[in-house]
């Protein structure tokens, strides 16, 4: 094993095998012990033995991700030792794509307001995730990307004739990288009546522009509540959702509910996406020397790192 750092994949167990000397007869047994630093993250058992070949085998378990280290002991002396990383299963972070486009859009947003006057943001990251999730939902319409950025569904303030039929778009609404697309969408206030109709809707050219237009000048322009919410930094999630229904944001008549119903999984989805990148960008700065890649990627772990206490803070 010679200090060697392995991979696991959380959830999977492997086998090792573990040779002699073995006397397991003798008083006290004379063997060499296997051992884990940290039994919660990597569990080993004990397994079968095979005295003729001098062959202990033992099972590790991955059970947290984080690193152990799993030591070769002949009494109080160490034989030898391997560093055993315990990585997310890729298989196992749903809508790993979808996040990917979208966390780092929301924490680059976040980050470049604080540059400027105006109310603070703290804290609430997961608010505008758990929003995304719900309007864009991963699993039915696919990546931000390829539907134009367009996070929260933001429509464009529109003129009206005496029947509320739209007869245009008020002008002065789109800026860099802001756009307006008629796009279908469904309108209702219980999934009985919903319909789709046609709207005026905004699209960006990127999810930190999206994330940037709707707390910068959506929220405080139209929806001065929800505004008030994520800018107090005891506020919680319910208190956002509440507001924007209040506010009309949408016209469906269980919009908080289904906020909150989806934030939980939205949450989760993020932290395990965060930990499986978090894991993959540690794999490349171990490998990588140009120093501006490193840079580059020591900035990258450090908005993750953020973004997960952040998501911690949740409520």
């Amino acid at each position: 094993m010679s200090g060697k750092k392995v991979p696991l994949v959380l959830g999977k167990t492997v086998d090792l095998e573990v040779w002699g000397p073995i006397n397991a007869l003798a008083s006290p047994s004379h063997e060499y012990q296997v051992i884990s630093s940290d039994p919660d993250r990597v569990e080993l058992a004990a397994g079968s033995l095979n005295t003729r070949a001098n062959l202990r085998l033992y099972k590790a378990t991955a059970k947290t991700f984080g690193t152990a280290t799993v030591m070769i002991q002949e009494g109080d002396l160490e034989i030898d030792f391997v560093d055993v990383q315990v990585l997310p299963n890729p298989s196992n972070v749903p809508f790993a794509s979808w996040y990917a486009e979208v966390l780092p859009g929301i924490m680059r947003a976040l980050r470049a307001r604080g540059r400027f006057a105006g109310p603070s943001i703290e804290n609430k990251a997961g608010f505008f995730i758990a929003q995304a999730f719900s309007e864009q939902s991963p699993g039915a319409v696919g990546d931000p990307s390829a539907n134009g950025n367009r996070l929260f569904n933001v429509q464009a303030l529109v003129t009206r004739d005496s029947a509320n039929r739209i007869t245009g778009v008020v002008p002065g609404q789109t800026d860099d990288g802001v756009s307006i697309q008629n796009l279908r969408q469904g309108e209702g206030k219980t999934e009985e009546t919903r319909v789709k109709l046609a709207s005026p809707t905004f699209v960006y050219d990127s999810t930190e522009r999206a994330v940037a237009h709707y707390i910068n000048k959506i929220l405080p322009g139209r929806y001065m509540g929800a505004f008030r919410v994520i800018t107090t930094s005891s506020a919680t999630f319910a208190q956002f959702a509440q507001a924007l229904q209040d506010a009309k944001f949408a016209t469906h008549a269980n919009y908080a509910a289904d906020l909150q119903r989806n934030s939980f999984q939205a949450i989760k989805g993020a932290q395990t996406w965060i930990s499986f990148q978090t894991h993959n960008l540690a794999d490349e700065l171990a490998k990588t020397t140009n120093d501006a890649a490193v840079k580059a990627l020591n900035a990258e772990l450090e908005l993750l790192h953020d973004a997960q206490e952040q998501l911690r803070r949740f409520r």
